[in-house]
């Protein structure tokens, strides 16, 4: 019922193999790249586990642990690409987690005057 022109990817997406990558459709600028490669990051991040700030060090430890279990472990591997439709092919787990999310959050702020200024553009 839907088809979609293109994808907001580098890359054509596997489950919508017949959809253009938009670097296929357009020449990006670097500016407009990193945009295109923040959005793929933001997706990639989104499916989080959480504890709540001041967690006990040895419980934090415990579910870091347990997260690299499931991570290391085939099985749950297979059924979690199963789920997603694609293959998932990297885990961050811990402290290596924590720094790409305040990277992203530190280029989120960097562009978030370039968000603004395009909504305002085509929002008419």
């Amino acid at each position: 019922m839907v088809k979609p022109l293109f994808v907001l990817s580098t890359e054509r997406n596997p489950l919508a193999p017949d959809a253009p990558a938009i670097t296929e459709l357009v020449n990006l600028s670097d500016e407009d790249l990193a945009l295109v490669q923040l959005w793929g990051t933001s997706l990639s991040a989104s499916n989080l586990f959480v504890a709540p700030p001041g967690i006990a060090e040895d419980r934090l430890a415990f579910l870091r642990d347990l997260a690299d279990q499931w991570a290391q472990d085939e099985g749950f591997n297979q059924e979690v690409n199963q789920a997603a439709g694609y293959d998932i092919q990297i885990y961050l787990i811990g402290d290596e987690l924590t720094q790409n999310i305040m990277d992203t959050v530190a280029t989120m702020n960097q562009f978030q005057a370039i968000f603004t200024e395009l909504i305002e553009k085509y929002r008419a």
